[in-house]
């Protein structure tokens, strides 16, 4: 009886030390996942009749960098702090884990009894475990903490940076366009002609616009400089710097000529400002001949091309207080910058410690005075700005006297608080008489609604000049979903007489539809028969997006409700907005009926024709016609038409939109002697499609491409389809360019033989099981590095053996580490000379790489 308790006893032990069954475990490797951290290769132990996987817990938490858990043998438990501070603590269970060569091994499923588990997931025909924690491990709060800071510096706009080849030059050939206008076809004279030239000088970009002849002028046949200016576009911390021809951007109330010779240095941000004037205009700067349009409610209502760097959209309602109003701005790659046209506040503020500064400085001919103004501002925190300036203008008049005044300004916005604000303060002091210029701008989020103001009171001479003193505007808006309400009051005071404006608006806009329904009400103080009453009436329709359809009624009353004016407007606009594809043709036709107006009805038609859409490959030309009865005497038809030839390739038919647009050429070949040199033995390699910045071409029978029309000043690298293409063969598309303005670069796709790289891992000195062998491997990393740069970074197989893809001729650095601190390098680092001759079969072979233990390397 004696023997029979003592084996039930010894048999309770075994069952209790040794639940699980170890003769079905084997060793193996799956991939792990574990929130944002991915593992390939991860080793584990497998019971694969039970489908049952263990982690190695002191591995695991090793790779995900839980340092604060101690995997304590001495008193058989897991312990420590999560990185959210909570306490785990859990002992040895071992009917879900067990003990090996010093690692605690736990059943996958079951990691739940020691962490706060989302999910677990264990799929052993994939290979894969996935693992969710209900907490961040510190590979989450690192990209947490990366997101915020990219966060926080998308003010600046900017996308990834890349290291890029230019094509700077001192000089280069450059790109005209010729462009004839005849401005009524049915008179002899009103004809002109006209060249635009860019191109690369000094390492920037040229432009210059000149008169041929132009029968408007007295000396019909004078050849005359429109304008001429070199260009460097984000110079010296973000600048523009213009030297020669420019527009002048100073306040609207400066009565002064704004086209002016001199040098011009402005923020890069500011390139595209977008100005409001009179309440019935839009104007700005865009590039020469860049297609600028104009969207109300995202419906497109005008466009037009820039005309001497300069565009503006008259009879526009811009003080409606529901629609929303943006100007687009194409690239000549035909990506565009769109502009939000705010009616208010235009905030300049600047981070912390930041300084800016503008200037223009120039005369608007020989003999004239010099103009100037600049100003300097200072981020005194993040939501105050400072700026202080001085403006020293001619004026228009024939008096032509000088405005010579000095500028502060504080811009401020609020921190993040629950109704955030922003508002700007400017004075214009005037240094000769003891007065000057406030303008003010206000605006405030107060729960669902929008609070707008603004103040304009003038110095004396700008009273004289503008016909004013004062004046002052208020608005509250608010979205009910789709539907938009508004309400302002605008008052102005002249010579002492008050004149106040009344409106209310409500809006209601979809995607492709847009309505909108105004009032108002003017009044004058000194005559009641002034009095004005304003219905308007718009809607837009937007399909497929080329066309438009814009529809208004506008009819003004008196003072009495009796009808003064009326106008019934329709309008087509037909635009094809995608860059690369036939255009045919662009459309603008509009109809006006009015009763009151002794012309009842009006057309006006500006079309331009794209001949080489319609199969006219030797003829790439535009040709523009307009067309207006605006009244009947002043009927008439007119055209233009434009030409863009290449000075350094006269014989090829360019295709370029816009002469500041760039092209690429070259040749797609496999380079067999790797000299990166199309030579003898190469093979061109034909039909292969290249794309740059999204416009695709084919290569032609001997591997030559071209592809025109690329934006200037944009980073872009050259992608080839890889269909056709032994995937062994290696091309860099990590090779970025920029092109200037008006300039080709040639550009050849060489595709290497590549050469692979092996070799083993061997551990000296060291009795290690075999079936231990790949738990040590699995820690170790073999990192390749060219030029100072990682090209990658891999683990050994299960026996230590490796292999790298992909690599070409040149000179390499190997380097050896371990995330087992037992084990060291005998070599950690190791230069490689890798040449086709001396890769058997295209492998490199490097042989054996030695690690040893640590304490067998101190011995060393």
């Amino acid at each position: 009886m004696r023997k029979l308790i003592v084996l039930y006893a010894f048999f309770l032990i075994a069952v209790f030390s040794y639940s699980i069954d170890m003769e079905n475990i084997t060793d193996g490797n799956m991939d792990l996942q574990v929130n944002r951290i991915k593992e390939e290769f991860f080793p584990l132990y497998i019971d694969e009749l039970k489908g049952i996987g263990y982690l190695p817990m002191k591995e695991f938490l090793y790779t995900i960098e839980l340092n604060e858990i101690e995997v304590d043998f001495q008193n058989k438990m897991i312990k420590g702090i999560l990185p959210d501070k909570r306490k785990i603590q859990w002992k040895f269970d071992s009917d879900i884990s067990f003990i090996d060569n010093k690692e605690l091994y736990l059943e996958i499923e079951q990691l739940n009894k020691i962490f706060p588990v989302k999910n677990v997931k264990f799929d052993l025909a994939m290979l894969n475990i996935n693992i969710q924690f209900d907490f961040k491990i510190p590979a989450d709060i690192r990209y947490e903490q990366e997101q915020k800071r990219r966060d926080m510096s998308k003010g600046d706009k900017t996308g990834k940076k890349h290291e890029y080849i230019d094509n700077k030059s001192f000089f280069s050939p450059g790109v005209i366009q010729v462009e004839y206008e005849k401005n009524d076809l049915e008179k002899s004279r009103g004809s002109s002609l006209s060249v635009n030239y860019s191109t690369q000088l000094l390492y920037g970009e040229l432009d210059g616009e000149f008169s041929i002849f132009d029968d408007s002028r007295k000396n019909r046949k004078k050849f005359e400089v429109e304008s001429l200016s070199l260009n460097y576009e984000d110079v010296m911390d973000k600048k523009d710097v213009i030297l020669g021809s420019f527009y002048m951007r100073v306040p609207s109330f400066y009565d002064v000529e704004t086209d002016i010779n001199g040098i011009s240095i402005l923020d890069s941000s500011s390139r595209y400002d977008v100005t409001e004037k009179n309440g019935n205009t839009f104007e700005g700067y865009a590039p020469s001949g860049s297609v600028v349009e104009l969207y109300r409610n995202g419906i497109l209502i005008d466009y037009q091309n820039a005309d001497n760097q300069r565009y503006i959209f008259r009879d526009i309602n811009t003080q409606s207080l529901t629609d929303k109003y943006y100007i687009r701005i194409y690239k000549d790659d035909g990506t565009y910058i769109q502009q939000d046209i705010s009616l208010w506040l235009n905030n300049k503020t600047l981070n912390k410690n930041q300084w800016s500064y503008n200037i223009q400085s120039g005369k608007v001919d020989k003999k004239g005075d010099n103009d100037f103004w600049g100003t300097l501002r200072y981020g005194v925190n993040d939501f105050v700005t400072v700026e202080a300036g001085y403006y020293d203008l001619k004026g228009k008049s024939e008096e032509r006297y000088r405005y010579k005044e000095r500028a502060y300004g504080i811009y401020l916005s609020s921190p993040p608080i629950k109704f955030p604000f922003w508002a700007n303060i400017n004075w214009y002091e005037d240094t000769e008489k003891n007065d000057g210029t406030l303008i003010w701008e206000y605006k405030q989020n107060f729960y669902d609604f929008i609070l707008e103001g603004k103040g304009e009171k003038y110095s004396k001479r700008i009273s004289l000049e503008e016909n004013k003193e004062e004046k002052y505007r208020a608005n509250i808006r608010k979205s009910f979903g789709r539907l938009n309400v508004g309400a302002g009051y605008e008052v102005e005071v002249s010579k002492g007489k008050y004149y106040r404006d009344y409106i209310a608006s409500v809006g209601y806009n979809r995607r492709y539809v847009s309505n909108n329904i105004e009032y108002r009400f003017q009044e004058y103080e000194e005559d009641e028969n002034r009095n004005k009453h304003s219905t308007r009436f718009q809607t837009g329709i937007s399909y497929f997006d080329n066309w438009n359809i814009t529809v208004e009624i506008d009819i003004k009353y008196n003072n009495k409700w009796e009808m003064d004016t009326d106008k019934y407007s329709v309008k087509f606009i037909r635009r094809n907005n995608n860059y690369y594809s036939k255009k045919y043709f662009d459309l603008s036709l509009g109809f006006t009926y009015s009763e009151k107006d002794e012309d009842h009805f009006r057309t006006e038609v500006y079309a331009t024709i794209y001949l080489e859409d319609f199969g006219l490959p030797f003829f790439n030309t535009e040709v523009s016609f307009e067309a207006n009865d605006r009244r009947s005497e002043d009927r008439k038809v007119g055209t233009k038409i434009k030409k863009i030839i290449v000075l350094e390739d006269l014989q090829r038919n360019s295709k370029l939109k816009n002469i500041s647009n760039s092209w690429i050429s070259g040749k797609v070949y496999i380079d067999n002697n790797s000299n990166s040199i199309y030579d003898e033995g190469d093979e061109p390699l034909s039909e292969i499609k290249v794309t740059v910045l999204g416009k695709s071409v084919e290569t032609d029978e001997d591997g030559n491409y071209l592809v025109e029309d690329i934006s200037s000043n944009s980073e872009f690298n050259v992608k080839v389809d890889r269909t056709y293409i032994d995937p062994l063969l290696y091309y860099n598309e990590e090779k970025y360019y920029k092109m200037m303005p008006s300039t080709g670069m040639h550009i050849d796709i060489p595709f290497q033989n590549t050469i692979s790289l092996s070799g083993n891992i061997k551990l000296e000195g060291a009795d290690i099981p075999e079936n231990k062998l790949p738990y040590i491997y699995n820690k170790m990393r073999i990192t390749i590095k060219k030029d100072g740069k990682e090209i990658k970074t891999l683990k050994p197989e299960f026996d230590g053996f490796f292999i790298l893809d992909g690599l070409i001729e040149g000179e390499y650095v190997m380097e050896l580490s371990s995330k087992d601190e037992q084990y060291k390098p005998l070599k950690d680092k190791m230069e490689l000379s890798i040449k086709p001759e001396a890769a058997a079969n295209g492998v490199f072979e490097v042989g054996d790489l030695i690690f040893i233990k640590e304490d067998q390397n101190e011995n060393i």
